[in-house]
């Protein structure tokens, strides 16, 4: 009797066991027919929009889904061709640079025996450029970056604006649409920008233009002008000044080699640009956010390093911000029989999101890039190797934003998982 009670015990916990592994089994098995997901909706020009890389909350114009019709490639990259110092001098300066060291707008940079790179600084403009090196264990990339401070420091207030730190990202995206401005179309940037984007190396590159537009301009005064009142702060959120004048070190001191003193204090005692009267932004500041990215093998390269952007101002006919890192290209590839599929790859961000209902998630863009955190997690390969990735953009539901482990700024979001190792390598 006794055998027979313990034998119906043990039996009901197999099933009581075996009923809570099938329950499991069920929450880990994704029902991807149930997902949200956003379907791309036409352009004003009829056509689907084909940018792969933009997330946007549902209630904006989505992205579409975006997969190459070859099977994607592993590849070995290197660096593409170098950035064109000369013509890069020849475009911001219109001269070239030993006559930029003579005039002694330009300081070489040195660490040691290694030339790091150089600053030039003249007529408000002021550009960094850096070599590709290795010091002490830091690597730099071959990139650059201009700021055009003139008209009233332009680059100044537009870099406080724009948020480029979130390139890349559906907070970005959210902020700045893929529209049209009424100064100045989103071609017609493109297009003033197009002899820059070639010098640079990204002429035949994927290139989108964002629109910072004049209601994005008024929600960050509103913001700014909210965060000063409740701390007590100096508000300080101007658009560039007319009343500001750029003044470089080399101004003065070219001033006080002429044996001009006076004009020398006079440029030293100029107010600088937060001391200057702040000024309203208006629908004339209109801006456009101009983002470049390498095409390989037929996928962009979604990197957050190997890019190239821009702040075109319609207003000012000209870029007043450009920062750039030298792209790379594809030189070989090794064929993969075995990626993960589009469905596997939402199942698996749904999972790694842990995602109890999918109502809670909506899905917004779809798209197979590469991306160089791969090189990053796989240290001392002989070969710069990346693999095809799939990017999944998301938004949460509110409801989930009161669960403890989730913060605000999760609410909207990317999945990025390799497609070979079927992994997931950025979020």
């Amino acid at each position: 009797m006794k055998s027979r009670k313990k034998a119906i015990f043990w039996c009901s916990v197999l099933v009581l066991v075996l009923s809570c592994f099938s329950g499991c089994k069920m929450v880990r098995e994704v029902e991807i027919d149930k997902v949200n997901i956003v379907t791309p909706t036409p352009t004003e020009e009829g056509k689907t929009s084909v940018n792969p890389t933009v997330s946007v909350s549902p209630t904006q114009s989505p992205v579409v889904t975006m997969v190459p019709t070859e099977n994607p490639v592993t590849i070995v990259v290197e660096n593409g061709s170098d950035l064109n110092e000369e013509a890069i001098l020849a475009y911001f300066y219109d001269t070239d640079k030993e006559t930029l060291v003579a005039e002694g707008y330009l300081e070489e940079l040195w660490y040691e025996e290694q030339k790091l790179g150089f600053n030039c600084d003249k007529n408000g403009v002021i550009l960094y450029y850096t070599y590709e090196y290795t010091v002490d264990g830091w690597t730099s990339y071959n990139s650059f970056s201009i700021e055009d401070v003139g008209n009233g420091g332009a680059s100044w207030a537009y870099e406080r604006v724009c948020d480029l730190g979130y390139i890349g990202t559906p907070r970005f995206y959210e902020k700045f649409p893929e529209i049209d401005l009424e100064s100045c179309s989103r071609a017609e940037a493109i297009e003033a920008c197009a002899s820059l984007a070639q010098i640079c190396g990204y002429g035949d590159a994927q290139v989108n233009a964002y629109a910072v537009t004049e209601s994005y301009l008024e929600e960050f005064v509103q913001y700014w002008t909210k965060v000063y009142e409740e701390t007590g702060r100096q508000p300080d959120q101007s658009a560039p000044k007319p009343t500001y004048e750029y003044v470089s070190q080399r101004d003065i001191d070219k001033a006080r080699e002429e044996g001009n003193e006076q004009l020398a204090k006079e440029l030293e005692n100029k107010p600088g640009f937060y001391e200057c009267e702040n000024v309203d932004w208006t629908k004339e500041h209109e801006a456009y956010i101009i983002v470049y990215r390498p095409i390989l093998n037929g996928c962009i390269l979604d990197s957050r390093e190997y890019y190239m952007y821009c702040i075109y101002v319609p207003l000012y006919d000209s870029v007043v911000k450009v920062s750039v890192v030298q792209s790379l290209v594809a030189v070989e590839g090794k064929e993969e029989t075995n990626l993960m599929t589009k469905d596997e790859a939402i199942a698996k961000a749904v999972r790694y999101l842990e995602i109890d209902s999918l109502e809670d998630i909506t899905i917004t863009g779809i798209s197979m890039v590469y991306d160089t955190e791969y090189e990053k997690s796989n240290p001392g390969l002989e070969e710069r190797t990346i693999s095809p990735c799939w990017r999944i953009d998301y938004v949460l539901s509110e409801r989930l934003l009161e669960r403890p482990t989730y913060q605000k700024s999760k609410y909207t979001g990317t999945v990025v998982i390799d497609a070979v190792e079927q992994r997931v390598i950025r979020n």
